[in-house]
C-alpha cells in the first residue's frame, strides 16, 4: 500500500505523480501529464515502483486491450468476435482489422 503523500516520477515527462494512499501493487496508474500513459504498480524490496503498460483501443468497440510485455507486432487479437492485428509505429501500438482470406 502507498504511504500518504507518496509520489513516483514519470519516466516519460519527469513530473511527479501522486499516488492515492490506498494504491496497491498490481494496480494501474495513469500519468496525468502524458496522454494515455499507464503504469502498473510493483513492489520491489519494500518500495513501490512501476512498469509501463501498453494499451490499445479496439476499433470495433469500447474495449481496451492490454499489450503484455514481449508481445510481438503481428499478434492477432479478437474483439467482439472480429480479428485484429497488432501494429506498432511511431512508439505506439494499434489494432487494425485483419483482412479476410481471399476466396
Amino acid at each position: 500500500m502507498a504511504d500518504e503523500g507518496e509520489i513516483l516520477i514519470c519516466p516519460d515527462c519527469a513530473e511527479p505523480v501522486p499516488l492515492p494512499p490506498v494504491a496497491q501493487p498490481g494496480e494501474l496508474v495513469e500519468c496525468p501529464n502524458c496522454a494515455g500513459l499507464t503504469f502498473r504498480l510493483l513492489e520491489r524490496g519494500g518500495t513501490l515502483t512501476w512498469m509501463r503498460v501498453h494499451r490499445v483501443s479496439c476499433p470495433g468497440s469500447d474495449a481496451v486491450v492490454e499489450v503484455l510485455d514481449g508481445t510481438r507486432e503481428g499478434t492477432v487479437y479478437h474483439c467482439g468476435g472480429t480479428p485484429y492485428i497488432l501494429t506498432y509505429a511511431f512508439g505506439s501500438y494499434a489494432l487494425e482489422r485483419l483482412a479476410p482470406p481471399p476466396q
